[in-house]
């Protein structure tokens, strides 16, 4: 009797475009080799042996030369065993396990090792050998019988199309009549690229709906690019050994996979007879070997949980789906309709449990096809699956699986898989890590791809002597250099895929010192009694008054900056570059200019970092200025590799969405803002005056009675006496109003926190830019004095008063809408008009009053501008970047996206545009500069600077001083440890707009094809985001215990505060995800922990431990507030937590943030303590709404036990919706 056969070990690379992995390797030409050789390494190091175990060897490729199993075989030992080389087409990976199960079974070998690689070719699979007879000669010729009459006479791109064109025409004829559709093969790619999602080896992991699969290129016939599986390039192996090697290897009693049953089947005479397009596919091959599998095994279709089947073509998986007995013939298109090859709802298997989870990899859909590696991919899934290691992808109790793996040709190999001790996989929770294996790998293979190093292939290769240096000499670490090693990070290493736990030298932040007090007063004394603050108000590079009343330009009582007053800029050390993912924090600070940032010598070692300090001078060409001092300080660091394009280096997501304000974002604390904190918010949204003396309307402006707009500043404007009509025809304005509305805009006006954290240092330039683009363009000026007019409304008045005053603000807008339309869109004026664009997406996004005041952003204008040219000049990119961050907002709480899809394609090219490339200060309205080409885009690390970055670099420098107080030395120390967790946030908050984009408010719901569409996408994108939670760097798991014993105390706690926050605003992601996706459902287990562990971050957060029993506590105890960055998080936890205590501790938390953060504690404005936290007044205020709504919200949602929609409570006691950021 034959004895059973076990896989002891799998390991794989990712799969990639032969185009990238050529790019990506060290040696294009041997790229296969060393993707095969790392395969071997890992699966060894998963079965936890060496090359010396192995007694038998089998290499699986098809575009290759004889031999090439040995050459691979070689690197890892020269021992003398037999190696078999095999190419049976797709099946060549599956036929390569069938040799070595044979052998086991016969017993003529205990160990052996099976690895399958290929570098394939671009496109269609080619003919090779046109010298001689093609072994599918009969098949093609056939084929060409059986193409529609529709398709006769149109070229196919190649032979594999054809054949599978015929079959799907050819199945939709026989069962069209019965419901079958092309809608049902494009939605077999849909889900497929929806489970690649999940899996960290899928050279296309990118979600997909049916409608755009159907939308794609046609190929040949009905069939569509995306239902073809793409070329590829890797490599898989599997170790296959006897039960009697278990046995003296008792380590892999926890991790072992017995082959249940497995049959290999080749083509008989209904091939060709009667002629058929599915039978011309090799459909009975799958009949016949899965039939003698199933037999094999001693089991059911029933008995299987998760197939892996060969899914080349959309085609290939519908008619495979019968064959496999998964659905009676004729019926497969109705397995897929009712998702029976996917998840459920609760995340196990469709179809009410009915069903199977097919392809949970992806399938050679989304993740490749190198085609001798595929029969080896799809063992080392299943195999993780039965171990339990799949978590991102996995179903409880699965107990068999099975494989599917063909090739034309003809030969199906068929096997199924189960655990070696013939039980259900047990649960995550049951499993322990040193029990089943993953512990000798360091890490979780199912859900990360990590490459190998030296020190793995040396923990395997032949230590008995039978090594050769010259079969090893061209392995990575051993042709790189002297003393050097380099892992295969570039041979394997996906380039877009998040690298988290890796080593981050953060650019230097800037900063100004705070003044002390006297110089503090004497300065503000001089600037408000300066006659040359004119209503030019403060212009570019006049010294800039702080919210503290400090100024900018510190110890100086004359204002003019001196050496000690420069900003700071810290520097990697010598030698040091800047790599992946090591780019400037985005932290704004209490104080700071914006200076132009690039390097002045492009010279390696041998940098100079220049800062020029901005000038006092006014535009009006007043003698009453100061210069600017410049200094400079040698640095030493390779400036070559800064990179001036963002994307290349770093693929973070759309920025748009994020929750929080982020560091010390301060969205009053900006360069060109005078208005001090102090003012009071009363319980209702009402704002009255401080104490500090914050006036309701300017100093010396008389109010007319209708609460006439102020100037939210101390600092009185030369125009102060003007007085704003309140007629009801507005246009054209005074001259008093106009001039006191750009006054207001240029001391007052200050950007969304979204746009702080994503850009800190970009404001004040832009700022300057757009009042210089509306002085010559009257739609931007129209635009911009809504915007102003609009703001002067909400931070002075509440929104019953003064209805002319909204008024003003609506006209303004109408009219700059109306210019829009009258304006031609050309090269010299496409720059100015999205500026006007800009400044309308901003008065829609803080627009969230009255409905009969809501505005009407020009959406379709919108679309002709930003998609009428190519070039813009880099205000306008930074623009296009911020632009992305208003839609995002405007769509909270079911609110309208302002941009098109198409629009939005343009912008989120531009989302992620760093401050290295700052506003030029010379930048017109006509000024286009090209963008950097897409191949540059995506591969950032190997571009060089452009002569036109090479051009604006002569003209730009950077801060330079030593430090001056210890509290920017602890805001540096701070930035430093802060960095990996902060991009680990913003990489987290872009799944915010993800879900969004899924609720009732934003796509049509409540069909089964809808909210099956919107499962899987919910179910994608929480598998994502368990993916992203097992890759964040370990830093965020420190307490403020753990870090006081490097840091400072100050620094720890607000370390650690702010870690809970990151933590807590990730965990409301799985809240969200089930308001939307499981409206009317009880909470999940991944929604009961998201709720578990945001409560744990509350208590963190405030300092609480979270056993503390007297949770009442933290409801009463008004000294602890919750970060403002948690205000729309805490909301999605009030609305989702039960009922009780906490329910209420969120809505009192909503209602402090808003009553506290508005006064902030003064006394550590100049201290050496790290600056507090504070929300600017529309913040604070709309805390107190959020507040109030989730009080109502709770309230009837426990009253009815179901759900409330928040947009509509809040439009029913607001009038509104507003953003809750």
């Amino acid at each position: 009797m034959s004895q059973p056969t076990y896989i002891a070990g799998v390991g794989m690379t990712p799969f990639k475009s032969p185009k990238n992995s050529a790019k990506s390797a060290r040696n294009p030409d041997s790229d296969y080799f060393d993707l095969a050789v790392e395969a071997a390494v890992k699966a060894l190091l998963d079965a936890g042996l060496t090359y010396d175990d192995v007694d038998s060897g089998v290499g699986c490729y098809v575009f290759g030369d004889s031999t090439c199993a040995q050459r691979v075989f070689y690197a890892l030992g020269m021992t003398g065993i037999p190696i078999t080389n095999v190419n049976n087409y797709c099946s060549s990976g599956s036929t390569g396990l069938y040799l070595a199960n044979q052998a086991i079974r016969s017993g003529q070998s205990e160990c052996v090792l099976v690895i399958g690689f290929d570098k394939m070719y671009p496109g269609a699979l080619p003919q090779i050998f046109n010298d001689r007879t093609n072994p599918l000669s009969r098949i093609l010729d056939l084929s060409k019988t059986l193409i529609p009459e529709a398709d006769k006479g149109k070229k196919s791109p190649g032979w594999t199309p054809q054949l599978y064109a015929n079959a799907q025409a050819e199945y939709l004829q026989r069962y069209g009549n019965a419901g079958a559709k092309n809608e049902h093969f494009a939605k077999i790619t849909s889900v497929n690229r929806a489970h690649g999602v999940n899996n960290p080896y899928s050279q296309l992991a990118k979600t997909v709906s049916t409608k755009e699969v159907m939308n794609s290129p046609v190929i040949t016939g009905e069939i569509t690019r995306l239902q073809c599986c793409p070329s590829s390039t890797g490599a898989a192996a599997a170790i296959v050994c006897s039960e009697q090697f278990l046995k003296s290897h008792p380590h892999l009693a926890g991790s072992a996979v017995q082959i249940a049953g497995q049959a290999m089947s080749t083509d008989t005479p209904l091939l060709f007879e009667p002629p058929s397009a599915i039978e011309l596919i090799g459909s009975n091959m799958t009949r016949l070997a899965a039939k003698e599998a199933y037999k094999q095994a001693n089991i059911t279709p029933r008995d299987v949980t998760i197939v892996e089947l060969h899914d080349c073509f959309t085609t290939n998986e519908m008619c495979a789906l019968e064959g496999l007995g998964l659905a009676d013939e004729g019926k497969a298109w109705k397995l897929v309709q009712d998702g029976g090859i996917s998840y459920g709802p609760g995340g196990g298997v469709g179809l009410d449990g009915k069903g199977w989870i097919v392809n949970p990899s992806g399938g050679l859909i989304s993740k490749g096809h190198p085609l001798g590696a595929t029969g080896l991919a799809q063992c080392t899934e299943l195999v993780w699956h039965l171990r339990g290691w799949a978590t991102t992808r996995a179903v409880d109790q699965t107990k068999y699986c099975l494989q599917h793996n063909m090739g034309l040709g003809g030969a199906t190999v068929v096997t199924i898989y189960k655990r070696a001790d013939g039980k259900p996989v047990p649960k995550a929770e049951d499993i322990k890590a040193e029990d089943d294996g993953r512990h000798r790998l360091g890490y979780n293979p199912a859900v990360e791809a990590r490459s190998i190093s030296k020190a793995d292939w040396e923990a395997v290769k032949s230590r008995s002597g039978g090594s050769s240096k010259w079969a090893t000499a061209h392995l990575p670490w051993a042709s790189a250099g002297q003393g050097q090693e380099v892992g295969m990070d570039a041979l394997c290493a996906r380039p877009d895929a998040l690298r988290i736990d890796c080593v981050y030298v953060p650019v230097a932040p800037r900063r100004s010192r705070a003044a002390s007090s006297a110089a503090s007063a004497s300065l503000n004394a001089e600037i408000r009694n300066s006659p040359s603050q004119s209503q030019n108000g403060n212009s570019p590079g006049s010294p800039q008054t702080s919210a503290t009343g400090a100024s900018c330009f510190p110890n100086t009582p004359s204002g003019e900056p001196s050496a000690k007053g420069q900003e700071v800029v810290v520097t990697p050390s010598s030698g040091t570059t800047l790599g992946a993912g090591q780019y400037p924090s985005p932290t704004p600070y209490e104080h700071f200019y914006a200076p132009e940032q690039i390097f002045s010598n492009q010279s390696e070692g041998d940098a100079t970092f220049q800062y020029q300090a901005p000038s006092n001078a006014n535009h009006n060409g007043s003698s009453n200025s100061v210069d600017g001092a410049a200094t400079a300080m040698p640095v030493s660091m390779d400036t070559s590799l800064c990179p001036p394009n963002f994307d290349g280096f770093f693929n973070v997501p759309n920025l748009g969405s994020t929750f929080a304000t982020f560091a010390f974002s301060d969205s009053q604390a900006f360069p060109g803002s005078e208005v001090p904190y102090n003012f009071n918010l009363v319980h209702g949204s009402a704002l009255s005056q401080g104490r500090s003396g914050m006036h309701a309307s300017p100093p010396n402006l008389p109010s007319n009675g209708n609460n006439a707009m102020p100037i939210a500043s101390s600092t009185a404007a030369k125009d102060s006496h003007a007085q704003i009509t309140t007629e009801t025809d507005f246009l054209p304005l005074k001259d008093e109003t106009r001039a006191y509305l750009i006054t207001y805009f240029k001391r007052s006006t200050r950007p969304p926190a979204s746009l702080v954290s994503v850009d800190p240092a970009g404001w004040y330039q832009m700022q300057q830019y757009l009042l210089r683009t509306a002085s010559s363009h009257s739609v931007v000026m129209d635009a911009l004095l809504a915007l102003t007019q609009l703001f002067s409304v909400c931070e002075s008045t509440l929104r019953s008063s003064s209805s002319s005053q909204w008024r003003m603000a609506f006209e303004l807008q109408q009219r700059s809408c109306m210019g829009l339309r009258e304006r031609r869109i050309d090269e010299k004026s496409q720059n100015a008009l999205l500026a006007a664009i800009f400044l309308l997406a901003w008065f829609e996004v803080i627009c969230d009053e009255q409905d009969a005041h809501r505005s009407n952003f020009p959406t379709e204008l919108a679309e002709s501008v930003i998609r009428g040219s190519a070039r813009w000049n880099s205000a306008s990119r930074r623009l296009l970047q911020w632009l992305n961050s208003f839609d995002a907002k405007a769509s909270h709480l079911g609110g309208r996206q302002l941009l098109t899809p198409k629009s939005l394609e343009v912008v989120l090219q531009h989302r992620f545009e760093r401050s290295y490339r700052t506003v030029d200060s010379g930048d017109s309205e006509n000024e286009t500069v090209s963008n950097d080409s897409e191949e540059d885009s995506r591969n950032g690390s190997a571009a060089v600077f452009t002569q036109e970055r090479k051009r604006r670099a002569s003209s730009r420098s950077f801060p330079t001083r030593s430090f001056i107080t210890p509290r920017e030395i602890k805001m540096n120390v701070f930035n430093a440890i802060m960095q990996p967790a902060l991009e680990f946030h913003l990489v987290s908050q872009s799944y915010s707009r993800k879900i969004g984009t899924h609720d009732r408010h934003h796509r049509s719901r409540n069909t089964v094809e809808d909210e099956y569409e919107v499962v899987t996408a919910c179910k994608t994108i929480d598998t994502e985001l368990k993916k992203l939670w097992r890759q964040r760097p370990r830093v965020l798991d420190l307490t403020a215990k753990d870090l006081s014993g490097v840091v400072c105390e100050d620094i720890a706690e607000r370390l650690d505060e702010l870690f809970a926050v990151y933590i807590a605003t990730f965990w409301a992601h799985f809240l969200y995800i089930h308001r939307v996706a499981w409206w009317g459902l009880p909470h999940s287990s991944t929604a009961k922990e998201a709720l578990d562990e945001f409560w744990r971050m509350m208590c963190r957060s405030v300092r609480e431990t979270e056993d503390n029993k007297d949770n009442h506590l933290l409801v009463m105890d008004r000294q602890k507030v919750i970060h403002p960055g948690l205000m729309w998080p805490m909301f999605m936890f009030g609305c989702e937590v039960e009922i009780g205590e906490k329910q209420q501790w969120s809505v009192t938390q909503l209602r402090l943030l808003g009553e506290r953060t508005a006064t902030p504690d003064t006394e550590q404005q100049h201290s050496d303590s790290l600056p507090p936290y504070r929300l600017g007044q529309k913040g604070a205020q709309n805390a107190i709404r959020a507040s109030v709504l989730l009080n109502e919200l709770v309230k009837r949602q426990n009253e009815t036990g179901a759900r409330v929609d928040g947009k509509y409570l809040s439009q029913e006691l607001f009038g509104c919706q507003f953003t809750i950021i």
